[in-house]
C-alpha cells in the first residue's frame, strides 16, 4: 500500500524516536529489558536467528551481547537499517515478505517478529506466518510480540501509531498460530524487568491496579477473565512440528 512507503521512509523521525533511545546507551538499556527472553532462546549460540521487522535492531543487539553469532534482521525502514548497521549489527533493508520468499534454501532455528503483526492486514498476517513456518527448521520456534487488546491501555497501543492495523488478544493470537501450523502454543503477558528502584515501585503499583482491573473483568465476563493477561503487550511462542 502506498501509504506504508511514505510513513516507513520517515518512521524513525516521525514516531519511533519519540518512544526509544537510539543512542548506544539506549541499546544497552534494552539488553536489560530483554532479560526475560533468555529462556525462550536456543541453547546453541550458533543457531540461525531471523528478526523480521527488526527496526534499528534492539533485539539483535541483545542477541549479540548474549553471544549469538548467527542472527540477521530485516526491515523496511532505511533509517532504522542505517542506525542498526552503525552499531555493528547484521541488519538488511528488505521487505520481510520478499526476504522470506527469496531464501527458499535457508532455514532458521528461531524467527522473531516483535511489534510486526499489528502493522499488516489480516490476510497478510496469515501469509507472513505461513512464510515463517516454511523457513523454520523442523522443531524451530517462532516468537511473536503484539499489542494486547485486553490491556487497560489497549486503545493507546492500537491508535498511537498510524501504521497500526490490528490488535490481538491471547485467544486470537493462539488462533492464528494454530491455523498456520504451529504447535505447543504459549501466550503470556510481557513482564517488565526491574532495573531500578523506580521500576520496583511501578511494578508494585501495577500489580495492585491489575488485581482491581481483573476483578472488574470477572464481574463482567465471569471466570473467562481469570487467565487473561493484562500487560501492555503479549508474547506468543509456537513451534514447528518435528515431523
Amino acid at each position: 500500500m502506498e501509504y506504508r512507503k511514505r510513513l516507513y521512509d520517515s518512521y524513525i523521525n516521525s514516531i519511533y524516536q519519540n518512544f526509544n533511545d537510539l543512542s548506544e546507551r539506549g541499546y544497552n538499556k534494552t539488553v536489560k529489558c530483554y532479560k526475560n527472553y533468555l529462556k525462550l532462546l536456543p541453547k546453541n549460540k550458533a543457531s540461525r536467528i531471523l528478526d523480521c521487522g527488526s527496526g534499528p535492531g534492539y533485539f539483535l543487539y541483545f542477541l549479540k551481547k548474549q553471544g549469538y553469532t548467527n542472527a540477521v534482521g530485516v526491515d523496511l525502514c532505511k533509517q532504522a537499517v542505517k542506525i542498526g548497521t552503525s552499531m555493528g549489527l547484521n541488519l538488511q533493508y528488505h521487505d520481510m515478505f520478499d526476504f522470506l520468499k527469496g531464501c527458499q534454501n535457508e532455514y532458521f532455528d528461531l524467527i522473531v517478529a516483535f511489534d510486526v503483526l499489528e502493522h499488516v492486514m489480516k490476510d497478510e498476517v496469515l501469509k507472513l506466518l505461513d512464510l515463517i513456518n516454511s523457513r523454520l527448521r523442523k522443531g524451530g520456534t517462532v516468537l511473536i510480540r503484539v499489542p494486547n487488546a485486553n490491556s487497560p491501555f489497549a486503545t493507546r497501543s492500537r491508535w498511537n501509531d498510524f501504521t497500526h492495523e490490528l490488535s490481538f488478544t491471547d485467544e486470537s493470537l493462539t488462533q492464528i498460530l494454530l491455523s498456520c501450523g504451529f504447535i505447543d502454543i504459549q501466550i503470556h503477558g510481557e513482564k517488565g524487568v526491574i532495573t531500578s528502584f523506580l521500576c520496583l515501585i511501578r511494578k508494585i503499583l501495577w500489580f495492585t491496579a491489575k488485581c482491581l482491573y481483573k476483578a472488574f473483568m470477572i464481574l463482567g465476563i465471569s471466570r473467562e477473565a481469570i487467565g487473561v493477561p493484562l500487560e501492555y503487550k503479549i508474547i506468543g511462542v509456537g513451534r514447528k512440528p518435528s515431523e
